[in-house]
Protein backbone atom coordinates (compact mmCIF):
# COMPACT_ATOMS: atom_id res chain seq x y z
CA UNK A 1 0.00 0.00 0.00
CA UNK A 2 0.99 3.45 -1.12
CA UNK A 3 0.48 6.95 0.71
CA UNK A 4 1.50 9.82 -1.05
CA UNK A 5 4.46 7.57 -2.66
CA UNK A 6 5.49 6.04 0.27
CA UNK A 7 5.92 2.39 1.10
CA UNK A 8 3.65 2.09 4.26
CA UNK A 9 4.31 -1.27 5.44
CA UNK A 10 6.92 -0.15 7.75
CA UNK A 11 4.86 2.19 9.35
CA UNK A 12 2.28 1.59 12.12
CA UNK A 13 -1.43 2.25 11.22
CA UNK A 14 -1.86 5.50 13.38
CA UNK A 15 0.95 6.30 11.24
CA UNK A 16 -0.72 5.99 8.07
CA UNK A 17 -3.94 6.96 8.97
CA UNK A 18 -2.56 10.99 10.11
CA UNK A 19 -0.84 11.51 6.96
CA UNK A 20 -3.80 9.91 4.88
CA UNK A 21 -6.09 13.00 7.36
CA UNK A 22 -3.38 15.54 6.78
CA UNK A 23 -3.23 15.52 3.09
CA UNK A 24 -7.02 15.34 3.15
CA UNK A 25 -7.48 18.35 5.40
CA UNK A 26 -4.33 20.80 4.27
CA UNK A 27 -5.67 24.02 3.16
CA UNK A 28 -4.75 24.08 -0.73
CA UNK A 29 -0.91 26.27 -1.05
CA UNK A 30 -0.32 25.13 2.36
CA UNK A 31 3.40 24.47 3.31
CA UNK A 32 3.84 21.06 3.73
CA UNK A 33 5.22 22.04 7.32
CA UNK A 34 2.20 23.42 8.51
CA UNK A 35 0.92 20.43 10.75
CA UNK A 36 0.41 20.53 14.47
CA UNK A 37 3.46 18.25 15.04
CA UNK A 38 6.09 21.25 13.30
CA UNK A 39 4.12 24.22 15.76
CA UNK A 40 6.84 26.41 16.46
CA UNK A 41 9.55 24.60 14.32
CA UNK A 42 11.00 26.69 12.06
CA UNK A 43 12.80 25.59 8.76
CA UNK A 44 16.28 26.57 8.55
CA UNK A 45 17.70 24.65 5.40
CA UNK A 46 16.16 22.80 2.72
CA UNK A 47 17.78 21.27 0.10
CA UNK A 48 16.59 19.55 -3.08
CA UNK A 49 19.86 17.47 -4.58
CA UNK A 50 19.73 14.52 -7.08
CA UNK A 51 21.03 10.87 -6.04
CA UNK A 52 21.56 8.45 -8.83
CA UNK A 53 19.45 10.86 -10.79
CA UNK A 54 16.53 10.62 -8.56
CA UNK A 55 15.26 13.40 -6.58
CA UNK A 56 15.53 13.55 -3.04
CA UNK A 57 15.17 16.24 0.06
CA UNK A 58 16.50 17.36 2.90
CA UNK A 59 15.42 19.39 5.22
CA UNK A 60 16.13 20.88 8.75
CA UNK A 61 13.98 22.80 11.70
CA UNK A 62 14.94 24.19 14.89
CA UNK A 63 12.68 25.14 18.17
CA UNK A 64 14.29 26.58 21.27
CA UNK A 65 18.15 24.71 21.24
CA UNK A 66 16.72 21.90 19.41
CA UNK A 67 17.35 20.69 15.81
CA UNK A 68 15.89 17.97 13.83
CA UNK A 69 16.76 17.14 10.42
CA UNK A 70 14.94 14.45 7.82
CA UNK A 71 16.02 13.01 4.60
CA UNK A 72 13.69 11.61 1.88
CA UNK A 73 12.45 11.07 -1.47
CA UNK A 74 9.80 13.54 -1.34
CA UNK A 75 8.17 16.08 0.78
CA UNK A 76 5.66 13.72 2.43
CA UNK A 77 7.99 11.39 3.72
CA UNK A 78 10.26 14.37 4.91
CA UNK A 79 7.39 16.34 7.01
CA UNK A 80 6.34 12.76 8.20
CA UNK A 81 9.55 11.98 9.41
CA UNK A 82 10.42 15.29 11.07
CA UNK A 83 6.99 15.29 12.97
CA UNK A 84 7.68 11.91 14.06
CA UNK A 85 10.85 13.50 15.61
CA UNK A 86 9.58 16.31 16.63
Amino acid sequence: MEVNGMDVQMMSREDVQSAEKQNSTEAAGSMPWDVSALSGWSVVGMNHYHVGGKRHLFCAMVKGDRCIKAEGKNESEVFLALAKKA
